[in-house]
């Protein structure tokens, strides 16, 4: 019984370690992670998207230490592409309402779906570091977030702006950023090396036992 349970921990804190970031078959690969543009700045964020019917409710997070994103964008990466309409319904900012100070096809992104800072609107109403917008979007039925599905944004700080685009290479490129265990997973992952360990511990004992019988 107590090799199986050691055996076990041993499982989980494998298990623990080479989960993904999302488990959601479907999902396109960069939900919930990290990426940051790759040149100019270092701006980085955290894009979630929950599809219900045709509403999309966007959460970006901006991990980065400065730069403000003040464009963002979906868009399909292989074909048959979607076109149709859609708008945006509200935009949070760290729980206070901006939706005024955003609107959809402002500043183009060649993305299917595009909204951004309205034009004349103050630099501090991007998604700044450290800051948390939430969108809310709806569309004609037909668009649908999978793992065909890219992810764009357009970020400035000062004279300097930088793109970030999902499967491109270069000057635009994302790169995610590398995951640091939680400290959960080392401990599951410190348990399973101790049960490994603890296993063959017993093992010796019981062949100096049967050596000696």
């Amino acid at each position: 019984m107590f090799t199986r349970i050691l055996r076990s921990s041993a499982l989980v804190a494998a298990a623990a370690l080479a989960a993904p970031q999302q488990a959601v078959a479907g999902d396109p690969w960069w939900e919930g992670q990290s990426l940051c543009t790759s040149s100019n700045l270092s701006v980085c964020a955290s894009v979630t998207v929950v599809q219900v019917g045709n509403q999309l409710t966007v959460t970006v997070l901006n991990t980065g230490s400065a730069g403000s994103i003040f464009t963002l964008g979906m868009f399909y990466t292989t074909p048959p592409s979607w076109s149709g309409t859609y708008s945006l319904v509200s935009a949070t900012k760290n729980g206070s309402d901006v939706t005024s100070q955003w609107a959809t096809g402002v500043q183009s992104l060649n993305s299917t779906l595009d909204w951004g800072v309205v034009k004349g609107g103050d630099a501090s109403w991007g998604v700044q570091a450290g800051d948390e917008v939430v969108f809310v979007l709806t569309f004609d039925p037909g668009f649908v977030v999978d793992e065909s599905t890219g992810l764009a944004w357009h970020a400035g700080q000062l004279q300097i702006s930088e793109k970030c685009i999902t499967g491109a290479e270069g000057e635009h490129s994302c790169v995610p950023v590398t995951v640091i265990p939680e400290p959960m997973s080392m401990l599951l992952l410190g348990t399973g090396l101790a049960g490994i360990s603890g296993m063959g511990v017993l093992r010796r004992r019981r062949r100096r036992l049967d050596d000696s019988a």
